[in-house]
């Protein structure tokens, strides 16, 4: 998931690793490890902690690149994970 991304944007990297250190300073299963790291562990990802913060980390991160690059969204929907979250920008 996002692997391509995690390999040629630096700045795709440094979002997934920030989301990963909040989940892990709360007490949450570290989303790096599972996706990227060198024996990565995707049976992690049938345990929906895992999974839904993967899901989490990669779409923000990929908003957060889209953004970077100047592409602005009039909003970011989330799947799968039971929230809806509506940023409006202005432009």
């Amino acid at each position: 998931m996002g692997a391509d991304l995690w390999q040629e944007y630096p700045r795709f990297r440094e979002d997934v690793q920030r989301v990963d250190a909040l989940v892990r300073h709360y007490g949450g299963p570290g989303v790096v490890d599972t996706l990227y790291g060198e024996t990565s562990d995707t049976d992690a990802l049938t345990d929906l902690r895992s999974s839904h913060l993967s899901i989490f980390a990669v779409q923000y991160a990929a908003s957060q690149l889209l953004i970077h690059k100047g592409i602005r969204p009039a909003c970011v929907v989330g799947a799968s994970l039971g929230e809806v979250v509506s940023v409006t920008l202005a432009g």
